[in-house]
């Protein structure tokens, strides 16, 4: 603890306020440390670039439950680790972060892709018209209805993964990569919540940043499970240098040090977005093909799931 609040200070915090929290299942404590929304991802940076030294990761978080009695209190009285939807998922020791951790080595992404892919395929077809339009509306310019039924109906197009692949691929050729990425991407801002919602820094003792999942329920496992959701993340994070910088239980902020240079990995990466967080796109009406556009070059991601 003081060490902690030697670093904040170093950051040029004084009096800075702390609290210890326990962990479920382990002996091991984390800390929350009271933050100032204008200072959030400064002081997230701080204690990320000490995490193989403090062998804690930074990660911010809001307090849904109010603060009538002060910071301290409602730190205290709020459930941060609640088990209750990770025992939707498993019953008993099985939600625990151990349990969850040591289930994700075998855990399948293909499975959460496949399964959306699978569900998205069934209105496909009446995904056509919306996605002729938006492109015809944005850029003057779309493929006809009839040709892209017709490449359906010989198999070339046969499922909504590749439907919106050849979309894409269409409006590259003839709309051109440096016009379609000048649409706007205000969809893909970071979420800024509002006074007088307080936040804290979360520190948690974990070895790698997605395992921030396994005690911070993400509202997208839902659907998807923890531990695959752990594994997405991790394969982000190898290849992308993807951070999750802030968890607001339906929404994650991550930060991006490798982002996808070019079209067809970012056509990929969108698959895998829209498959953890369906309602990144749906909810702003947002395509595929205009989620991956967005995402090159792009160092930060806005994910969002939610009932």
């Amino acid at each position: 603890m003081n060490r902690i609040l030697e670093e904040i200070e170093k950051f040029g915090k004084k009096n800075g306020e702390l609290v210890e929290l326990p962990l479920p299942g382990c002996s091991k404590k984390a800390i929350a440390v009271k933050i100032s929304p204008e200072e959030r991802y400064e002081i997230w940076d701080h204690f990320f670039y000490l995490r193989k030294e403090s062998g804690l990761y930074p990660v911010v978080t809001a307090i849904w439950s109010g603060a009538s009695s002060g910071w301290r209190e409602a730190v205290l009285n709020e459930d941060i680790f609640s088990r209750f939807y990770f025992t939707e998922e498993e019953s008993g020791e099985n939600a625990l972060p151990s349990q969850i951790l040591a289930s994700v080595q075998p855990a399948s992404i293909e499975t959460m892709l496949n399964e959306h892919n699978r569900i998205y395929t069934e209105d496909a077809v009446d995904s056509i018209g919306w996605l002729i339009d938006s492109s015809q509306r944005n850029f003057g310019s779309a493929p006809a209805e009839q040709d892209i039924l017709s490449r359906m109906s010989s198999g070339e197009i046969s499922d909504y993964f590749g439907l919106n692949e050849w979309f894409l691929r269409w409006q590259v050729e003839n709309i051109g990569l440096e016009k379609l990425a000048g649409e706007d991407r205000t969809c893909m801002s970071w979420f800024e919540p509002t006074d007088p919602q307080l936040e804290q820094l979360i520190l948690l003792p974990v070895s790698a940043g997605p395992h921030i999942l396994a005690y911070l329920h993400w509202y997208g496992a839902c659907n998807n499970l923890t531990p695959p959701s752990i594994k997405m993340l991790m394969m982000w994070q190898e290849l992308y240098g993807a951070e999750i910088t802030a968890h607001y239980g339906t929404m994650l902020h991550v930060k991006v040090t490798k982002p996808p240079k070019d079209i067809e990995d970012a056509f990929a990466l969108a698959t895998q977005i829209e498959a953890f967080a369906p309602c990144t796109t749906a909810l702003p009406g947002v395509s595929l093909p205009e989620l991956a556009v967005g995402l090159i070059g792009r160092n930060t991601w806005f994910l969002h799931e939610r009932p």
